[in-house]
């Protein structure tokens, strides 16, 4: 009697699943795949194997048994619409799936993009190859044996923003007369890093040199690009760079408005750009119109030591192209606060304790006429 109930049991479960196989066989009702060809089903309760047979006019050309929901074969004979089904096996009982049909060809309807086996960044663009004779085409996307997302379009893309996690996708061409499947390519879908939040300089706020941009880490981020412009569009970049970090100092821009975004880069995946900040750096150098020095100098900076500030006078009494730098006791540059053309005058260049560590510094003055170097003291 157990043994009955058991057996009852097994033909209920094979009777019940048989009318929902539609869906999670592959290769489904109607599919052009090449060889070799894979054909996938989903397991049934108590089978202890399967056998999947294909027919050729209804005449049986091959019988495959496995004990696996899977099998590869190939051999078939190509552009001729074959017929399929598994059966599952418990001891001497065993009950059939529907019959499918399927045609081998050399080329079936090409997939483009993702390509197969890759990982791609939601929102997910895929792309295939449009089909002389196609009227519309059916996007399937599957997750396992279960049927996540269909749409149809008559265009040969569509974007689509699933969950994380791996699928496979085909496309149906339709034309007027017939439907035809494409093969399956499988891909992983992962998220991009969030968009990094700005944080310092405040947006639209006044600072001196050096300039320190400060963001907010994103989860999952492993690099991030630093854009700074002086056109809001960034159409063209003064500044553009990859950092670990969630700052960066910048020590050689000009004085005048200066925008910046960042974006951050995952694995692989990288998010938008934030939205654009602005600040305003305030020029650190003045000139005394009224001063026609007779020969180049460097001063002193005063006061030396200081907190907050200090003031380097530098004499120039000839056109010249220079540059004013600083440097820390390493040798390293913290900041560029003058790189122009300069007439004639007196140039008093300030110097900011911002974003500066107590220690001694370095200031340089070179040009093609004249350089000299000095120190100076910051405590704080």
């Amino acid at each position: 009697m157990k043994a009955l109930k058991t057996l009852l049991l097994f033909f209920i479960v094979i009777a019940v699943t048989s009318q929902v196989l539609f869906s999670q066989m592959y290769p489904p009702g109607g599919a052009y795949v090449t060889q070799p060809v894979q054909f996938r089903w989903p397991s049934v309760p108590n089978a202890a194997s399967y056998a999947v047979s294909v027919y050729n006019n209804f005449n049986l050309i091959r019988y495959a048994p496995t004990t696996d929901t899977t099998i590869t074969l190939s051999g078939f004979p190509e552009n001729v619409e074959l017929i399929w089904r598994v059966v599952a096996k418990s001891g001497f009982d065993s009950a059939q799936s529907m019959l499918y049909t399927f045609t081998v060809v050399s080329t079936p309807p090409l997939l483009y993009i993702p390509p197969n086996n890759t990982t791609a960044c939601t929102p997910v663009k895929f792309i295939w190859y449009k089909m002389t004779g196609a009227v519309k085409y059916g996007l399937r996307l599957y997750q396992g044996y279960n049927l996540i997302y269909y749409n149809e379009t008559t265009d040969s893309s569509l974007t689509v923003s699933p969950p994380a996690g791996t699928y496979s996708w085909g496309v149906r061409y339709f034309t007027n007369e017939d439907t035809i499947s494409s093969e399956m390519w499988n891909v992983y879908i992962t998220s991009p890093p969030p968009v990094p939040v700005l944080f310092s300089p405040p947006n639209g706020g006044g600072v001196t040199y050096p300039v320190k941009l400060i963001w907010n880490r994103s989860q999952g981020a492993v690099s991030y690009n630093v854009q700074v412009s002086f056109l809001a569009d960034f159409t063209t970049l003064e500044y553009s760079t990859l950092t670990i970090d969630s700052t960066i100092t910048l020590t050689s821009i000009s004085a005048g408005i200066h925008y910046w975004r960042v974006k951050a880069t995952g694995n692989p995946c990288t998010s938008l750009f934030s939205s654009a900040w602005h600040f305003y750096l305030m020029s650190p150098v003045k000139k005394d119109i009224d001063i026609l020095p007779n020969s180049f100098k460097l001063y002193d900076s005063y006061p030396n030591p200081f907190n907050p500030t200090t003031t380097i006078r530098i004499d120039i009494p000839k056109e010249c192209e220079g540059k004013f730098i600083v440097y820390n006791a390493l040798g390293e540059e913290v900041g560029t606060l003058l790189d122009e053309h300069l007439k004639p005058g007196a140039y008093y260049v300030t110097v900011t304790n911002d974003n500066l560590s107590s220690g001694l510094y370095f200031y340089r003055f070179v040009s093609e006429l004249f350089s000299d170097t000095k120190k100076m003291v910051l405590i704080k």
